[in-house]
């Protein structure tokens, strides 16, 4: 419980029983899955709202988890409804120490401004709500005033948000018995990117909000998306030799 709030920056035990690495990479959920994980899953959290503004907010705006950790109420313009990405924050060992630290990109997008969705706004403003019952309370680097903290008001650890979605989708699967992939914090930023490819956001768009250096990989999720529609598109040919052959029949 400790990790889950983030209070422990690790649990020692973690990793003796159970190993989550996985052969075969997955780069986003499919809409099936998102369906699943929001309506069912989630709820399993001790603090599901908690995750749901966590995950909403890191698949919102597309970041990676030391982005999205490393948010503070000056990135965030609720009047202008944009977030400035330039920075991240990492929990690493550093100068022989482990500890929080600050990381800036060093490439021209090191600095993104990403318009909020409807969704990803009434989050910040839940976690306004949040902030004003339990601050931030500490300094790194001369960043303060997270947006996501423990019960503490110190940072979140970004391991731990992995660490929390490998069991609370083992939990899951040992109560429901229904079979579900292993997720990472990373899975969220494809789902993202796959959510605006489904949407029809252009790739020179979601470069930016990605803040890749090239279309590559972004093209690669549009073409997996395209497939998937002429999958759904092919599928409605199934339906019209039934519809044709019922009205023969009626005949």
């Amino acid at each position: 419980m400790l990790v889950d709030d983030n209070i422990l920056g690790r649990n020692p035990a973690d990793g003796c029983c159970r190993d989550y690495s996985s052969s075969e990479p997955r780069e986003a959920m499919t809409p099936e899955e998102r369906d699943v994980f929001y309506n069912e899953i989630i709820k399993m959290f001790r603090d599901a709202e908690k995750y749901y503004l966590i995950f909403t907010v890191m698949q919102g705006l597309s970041c990676r988890v030391s982005e999205l950790v490393g948010l503070t109420w000056f990135d965030v313009n609720m009047k202008r409804r944009e977030v400035v990405i330039d920075h991240g924050l990492l929990y690493r060992k550093k100068n022989g120490k482990t500890q929080f630290y600050i990381t800036k990109g060093t490439d021209k997008n090191k600095k993104r401004i990403i318009p909020m969705t409807d969704e990803v706004y009434r989050a910040f403003q839940k976690l306004r709500e949040k902030s004003l019952k339990n601050p931030s309370k500490r300094e790194v680097d001369g960043y303060s005033n997270f947006v996501f903290v423990n019960q503490r008001g110190g940072p979140m650890y970004p391991t731990n948000i992995n660490k929390a979605l490998y069991r609370i989708v083992d939990r899951y699967k040992e109560k429901t018995g229904k079979d579900f992939p292993t997720i990472s914090n990373h899975i969220f930023r494809h789902t993202g990117c796959t959510v605006m490819a489904e949407a029809e956001v252009d790739p020179s768009t979601m470069k930016y909000i990605m803040g890749h250096t090239n279309v590559k990989m972004i093209l690669k999720v549009y073409d997996s998306v395209n497939l998937e529609r002429i999958r759904q598109q092919m599928k409605k040919l199934n339906k019209k030799p039934m519809e044709e052959e019922k009205q023969r029949a009626a005949i």
